[in-house]
């Protein structure tokens, strides 16, 4: 998920891309995290969104309406876990 922020991390951070990631599909839609306000980001959410969906199936459902031409969507992990409560709650 790329939102185009900029986060400063320690080299040991950084992965490889994948070569299947490295262009644009002809359609991508952008989207946020219902109820996330974006001017609060922090190093620590970022971590925990990417922790908890790498490598795994999860539904994303589109809530709200669209704002700055992104849809707000709830995303869900395989066991029922919501994303949206898990990193909003804290």
């Amino acid at each position: 998920i790329d939102c185009g922020d900029e986060i400063v991390v320690d080299t040991s951070e950084l992965l490889q891309i994948d070569k299947n990631f490295c262009t644009i599909s002809a359609f991508v839609q952008t989207f946020y995290l219902h109820g996330y306000d974006e001017s609060q980001n922090s190093v620590n959410i970022t971590r925990n969104l990417k922790k908890l969906l790498l490598n795994q199936w999860v539904h994303i459902a589109q809530q709200g309406l669209i704002l700055n031409g992104r849809y707000g969507v709830h995303v869900t992990l395989c066991d029922n876990r919501s994303v949206n409560k898990m990193l909003l709650s804290n």
